[in-house]
């Protein structure tokens, strides 16, 4: 034993086995840190009352706890700026006039302005909030309280985490306390509930290490919180720290230390060193205060084998279909405008038939009339894992990074098991939309797939793949299937509402605002709500709106007569507004603030831009299909009516002073008088010339009275 310890060779092969399995733990601390998630910079905007219970008093509630529980619980994940730097801030860019009056009253900022004040803080993120609560009754032995909280990332607008939470405060045994402190209590609980889970909640950030056509690499994988199926969106970072968004991905295949990812958008071209940012989406759901979660009950019926089974087939026919000249292998093809970075877009989105299951190695996107099936180039293309494309307005390249364009060549044979497609770069030309224009798109797919044995044996049993074997052969092909069409689509530059402006004063008796025409809208939906994110349709009032120039650019728009909010359920049903419309009506009565956006559309396009409300493009309800302005905000008073004016009675009323001046006459003694005659022909009253004074009824009895 003390031979075998003493040899060179032993000792040398021990040592370097031991080297081996400690060299990880060693290592380990320092791939920790580099693991080791930015610290964001953020901003907490006014939080929103949702219930209406406590009013604004329990969203500045609420926010405060949000804060305290960052600025506390959040160090080394969050850096939050403070209420005084955001309001300094607002000063300076001149969002807001000077600080408000009191430090607890919110102003709600509208988005534009809230990324206005991170941009220039040089936040990464923007926390907004919407809290409710129940109702504060006298002797209330408890209260519920529901929190949830959204980041917003800066550079693209897109949420990267989040958290809800729901409490309920009772008080403890012996304690007596009021409504109100239960659900202060219960608020803080929530705050501190929801700042938890955000900070557990790892925010991956990862590093574009490759990109080879569609394909990224990434430096994070499986052991740093990356799943297939993720989306993130791609950053850049200027010199003056200043991130912008330069596409999507979505991970495909994840692994321990790295993963692969397909581009869902390429708008700014992606490129090796960019940042790779995961989005957030909920995975819970809180249940409204006061209403009983819903039980979801699931299928038993598991279709993933019967869709397994299918594919095959559906390949086998596609093989068959393919050889006599195509066959379609997309289906579902809906194309709907919307906007992106205040500009027109088009989402393009489909799913595969049965044709379409397998060996799809990229689609091909195609706009009528400009770019139609068959040009030298389509308008797009995307990855084979890829169902959606945003195209966008002119001056547009998406091969401007390179990207290129694989061709089908049937009856080819590409090789012995060459999975590959003949490949075209674009020339550089401008692929972009005219806005206001109407199109149709297009989309096809390019397919590998096995060539058929009886056309490419030649009997000679060698089996290698070059034309032997007698149907044994490994050759493949890339073939083109015949395109699916979309309905009409209208990309529209969005509108803006100029007046009224924002933060100004509206008189709630008689609304009215204006808004300039877009070429291609010939529908406008004008807007007004209590909800800031225009989520809930029953808090909703719209009005519809026909455009008096559907063909032309910033000719004024208006509704065709003020309306009285006051008598729209939609908005009354908001306990805060309700208020305002039950109190006396005053100069001096605020009410909550209001809403308003304006949206437009093509009506016959079908089936018409984005669905505000449900996001799903097969649904046919068009009540919120619009591309929506930026809502602008505006505090709101309940003014009395104006006093009749111009009728018989008000005009009996007003009493008007009449002044007579004559010229001084010379007389012989100052005594002299100078008869006057009233037109009545009564007798003659002799007064002094000097300055008359007669106050007369303007009216007397339909007849003017004349002196």
């Amino acid at each position: 034993m003390k031979t075998t310890r003493r040899s060179p060779v032993i000792r040398v092969v021990a040592w370097l086995v031991t080297a081996t399995l400690t060299a990880p733990v060693l290592l380990l601390g320092q791939v920790a840190r580099a693991q080791t998630q930015q610290v964001l910079r953020v901003i907490v905007a006014d939080f929103v009352n949702k219930k209406g219970t406590l009013g604004d008093t329990l969203a500045v509630t609420a926010r405060d706890a949000v804060y305290n529980e960052l600025a506390s619980s959040g160090q080394g994940r969050f850096s939050v700026f403070t209420a005084k730097e955001v309001i300094d801030e607002a000063v300076g860019e001149k969002i807001i006039p000077g600080p408000p009056a009191s430090a607890v009253e919110p102003i709600h900022f509208g988005l534009s302005d809230l990324l206005r004040i991170a941009k220039s803080l040089n936040a990464d993120a923007i926390i907004e909030g919407d809290v409710e609560a129940s109702p504060v009754v006298r002797g209330s032995r408890s209260a519920t309280v529901a929190l949830s909280i959204t980041l917003r990332d800066v550079s693209s607008e897109e949420f990267i985490n989040g958290a809800v939470s729901r409490v309920r405060s009772v008080p403890r045994p012996g304690q007596t306390a009021s409504g109100e402190d239960l659900v202060n209590k219960a608020t803080a609980d929530a705050a501190m509930e929801v700042v938890r889970q955000v900070v557990q909640r790892q925010i991956v950030t990862a590093t574009v290490l490759n990109i080879n056509q569609d394909i990224v690499l990434l430096n994070r994988g499986l052991r740093d919180g990356l799943h297939t199926g993720d989306e993130l969106i791609v950053l850049r970072e200027g010199t003056n720290g200043v991130k912008t968004q330069e596409g999507r991905i979505r991970i495909a295949r994840s692994y321990s230390n790295d993963s692969e990812a397909t581009v869902i958008s390429d708008q700014g071209g992606i490129r090796p060193e960019d940042i790779a940012r995961i989005l957030y989406r909920p995975s819970q759901v809180v249940t409204p205060v006061g209403e009983i979660a819903p039980i979801h009950r699931t299928r038993g019926f598991n279709s993933s084998a019967l869709g397994m089974t299918l594919a095959v087939i559906g390949l086998g026919v596609l093989v068959a279909a393919a050889g006599r000249g195509g066959q379609s292998s997309v289906t579902g093809v809906t194309a709907e405008a919307t906007s992106a970075a205040n500009a027109p877009a088009i989402k393009v989105s489909w799913r595969d038939n049965l044709f379409g299951q397998a060996g799809v190695q990229q689609y091909h996107v195609f706009r009528e009339p400009d770019f139609p099936f068959g040009s030298t180039a389509p308008a797009g293309v995307t990855a084979g894992t890829t169902h959606t494309y945003i195209d966008h307005p002119s001056p547009y390249n998406p091969y401007a990074g390179g990207l290129q364009v694989q061709i089908g060549l049937p009856g080819t044979l590409l090789g012995t098991g060459v999975a590959a497609c003949t490949l075209l770069a674009p020339a550089g030309t401008d692929y972009g939309f005219t806005a206001g224009t109407a199109y149709h798109y297009a989309i096809s797919a390019i397919i590998i797939r096995g060539l058929n044995p009886a056309t490419n044996g030649n009997g000679n049993g060698n089996g290698n793949g070059n034309g032997g074997g007698g149907g044994t052969t490994n050759g493949q092909e890339c073939i083109e299937t015949d395109p699916s069409r979309s309905g009409q689509v209208t990309p529209i530059l969005p509108t803006t509402v100029t007046a009224p402006a924002t933060q100004t004063q509206v008189d709630v008796n008689k609304f009215n605002l204006t808004f300039p025409s877009r070429p291609g809208a010939d529908l406008f939906q004008v807007e007004v709500s209590t909800d800031r994110l225009f989520s809930n349709p029953s808090r909703i009032f719209r009005v519809q709106v026909a455009s008096t120039a559907p063909n032309a650019l910033n000719v004024a728009q208006s509704l065709p007569s003020t309306i009285d909010l006051t008598k729209q359920d939609t908005l009354t049903s908001d306990p805060a507004f309700k208020a305002l419309v039950t109190a006396a009506p005053s100069k001096t009565n605020q009410g909550p603030p209001l809403y308003i956006r304006v949206g437009a559309r093509n009506d016959s396009d079908n089936p018409g831009p984005i669905n505000w409300i449900s996001r799903n493009p097969g649904d046919g309800d068009k009540s919120f299909r619009y591309v929506y302005s930026d809502p602008v905000v505006v505090t709101t008073v309940n003014l009395p009516p104006a006093v009749p004016s111009g009728t018989i009675a008000s005009a009996q009323n007003k009493v008007h002073s009449l002044t007579v001046r004559t010229a001084t006459q010379t007389v012989a003694s100052p005594t002299s008088l100078r008869p006057i005659r009233t037109t009545n022909r009564t007798p003659n009253i002799t007064v002094p010339v000097q300055h008359i004074f007669i106050q007369v009824p303007q009216m007397l009895h339909g007849r003017r009275f004349r002196p």
